[in-house]
C-alpha cells in the first residue's frame, strides 16, 4: 500500500497518544503467522527494524512492547514513512489501512503547532526554557537561597520579554538570542574559525568567549562546590592526551555578572551538547545548583533516549536523587580498579555528540 505524502520526513514523535494505543492494540496481540519469515506482530516488526534477539526478548516481557519498540528508533528507523514501509514488508496492511489517517491526522495538528519561522521558534524554546526555571524554584521552599531572587529575575525576563515582542523591538534580552537578518550574516555565522569554536550571535557566557565566537565544549561538570577537588581531577586527565575533551566546570568559566541559573540553562542547552557529567556524592545530593542542572537536563531529555546524563557514583548515598532513578550509572572506584573507568567516562561523553 502507497505511503500518504503527508508523513514523509516526519518523525514518529508527532503520533499522538491515541495513534499510538492504535498500534499497540493491532501489534501488542502476539501472531504465529510467518511472512518472509517474521510473524506478523510486534517481533516480528522489531526482526525487520533489524533488533536483536535479546532486545526482542526483553520486548516480551514490557506491558507495551510496540510503545517500547517505538521508543528505541532513532535517526531513519523513526521516520514515519520508514515505519509505513516496514509495516508493508510484515504484510500488516491492515494496520496501514487502520492508522493512515490517524497518521495525516497527526501530522497536521504537528505542523499547525510548529513553529512558522526561526525567531517564532526561538520564542517557544525560550518560554520552555523559563517554565522549567521557574518551576524549579517555586518547588523549593522559601528558605532556599537563592530561590526568590532567581523567580523574580526569570518572571522579569519574561516581563521585559514582552514589552520588546510587542514593541518591535530586536534588542536582545536576558532569553533571547538575535536573528541574523541578511545572507552575509548567516554565513559568516555558520563559518567555524577555530577549533571547538563558533562565530557567536548569542551573549558571551564563558570565559572563553572572546567576543567574536562562543566556545563549545563537550560536557558539563555538575558537582558540588566541597567536590571540586573531584572535578578538577576529571579536567586533568580529560582534558589531556589521549582522551583531549573541552568541559565546561561553571566555578571556572561561568561568566560573572549575569542571572546565574538562566546563564547555566543556555549553557548546558547550546554550549555543552546537552551533555552532563554528574559527579555523585553526598554534597551533591545537598546542592541547590547541582539539582537545578539535573532538573533542567532531564526537562532537555525526558525519556534518557539520547543518553545525555552520565552519573558517576563516588561515594555510597542513602537515596537514588529522584532525577537519577532509572539512569544508568558508572562506578568510580569499581570501574577505576578494572582499569577502564577514563576510557568509558570519554566513550560516553562522546556518544551521540551533535
Amino acid at each position: 500500500m502507497e505511503a500518504p505524502p503527508e508523513i514523509k520526513n516526519v518523525s514518529i514523535l508527532v503520533l499522538s497518544q491515541t495513534t499510538k494505543k492504535e498500534l499497540s492494540l493491532l501489534l501488542n496481540n502476539t501472531s504465529e503467522t510467518l511472512v518472509s519469515g517474521h510473524v506478523m506482530d510486534y517481533r516480528g516488526l522489531a526482526e525487520i527494524y533489524g533488533k536483536t534477539f535479546q532486545f526482542i526478548s526483553e520486548l516480551e516481557e514490557k506491558k507495551d512492547p510496540m510503545a517500547h519498540l517505538l521508543a528505541s528508533l532513532a535517526g531513519k528507523e523513526a521516520l514515519l514513512s520508514t515505519l509505513w514501509e516496514k509495516l508493508g514488508q510484515l504484510g500488516r496492511t491492515d494496520v496501514q489501512s487502520r492508522c493512515r489517517n490517524l497518521f495525516c491526522k497527526d501530522v497536521l495538528a504537528w505542523q499547525h503547532r510548529k513553529p512558522r519561522n526561526r525567531a517564532e521558534a526561538e520564542q517557544i524554546r525560550n518560554e520552555k526554557k523559563r517554565s522549567t526555571i521557574q518551576a524549579f524554584f517555586k518547588d523549593l521552599s522559601p528558605g532556599h537561597s537563592g530561590a526568590a531572587v532567581q523567580t523574580q529575575a526569570v518572571e522579569q525576563g519574561d516581563v521585559r520579554n514582552q514589552e520588546m515582542c510587542a514593541s518591535g523591538s530586536s534588542e536582545s534580552n536576558p532569553m533571547s538570542r538575535p536573528i541574523a537578518l541578511n545572507t552575509q550574516s548567516e554565513e559568516k555565522a555558520s563559518t567555524v574559525t577555530k577549533s571547538g569554536s563558533r562565530p557567536s550571535n548569542r551573549k558571551i557566557l564563558s570565559t572563553d568567549d572572546d567576543g567574536t565566537t562562543c566556545a563549545m565544549y563537550d560536557a558539563y561538570i555538575n558537582c558540588a562546590e566541597k567536590d571540586i577537588f573531584l572535578a578538577k581531577e576529571m579536567l586533568n586527565i580529560l582534558e589531556s592526551s589521549p582522551h583531549n575533551l573541552r568541559l565546561f566546570l561553571p566555578e571556572r568559566q561561568l561568566m560573572p555578572g549575569g542571572c546565574k541559573y538562566e546563564d547555566i540553562a543556555d549553557v548546558l542547552e547550546d554550549r555543552c551538547r546537552r551533555k552532563v557529567v554528574i559527579i555523585l556524592t553526598r554534597n551533591y545530593v545537598d546542592s541547590e545548583a547541582c539539582q537545578f542542572v539535573t532538573n533542567f537536563s532531564r526537562a532537555l531529555d525526558p525519556g534518557a533516549r539520547e543518553k545525555q546524563i552520565i552519573p558517576i557514583v563516588y561515594e555510597d548515598i542513602d537515596e537514588t536523587p529522584r532525577m537519577l532513578i532509572g539512569l544508568q550509572f558508572i562506578r568510580k572506584q569499581r570501574d577505576e580498579k578494572r582499569g577502564w573507568f577514563w576510557s568509558k567516562l570519554r566513550e560516553a561523553i562522546k556518544n551521540n555528540q551533535r
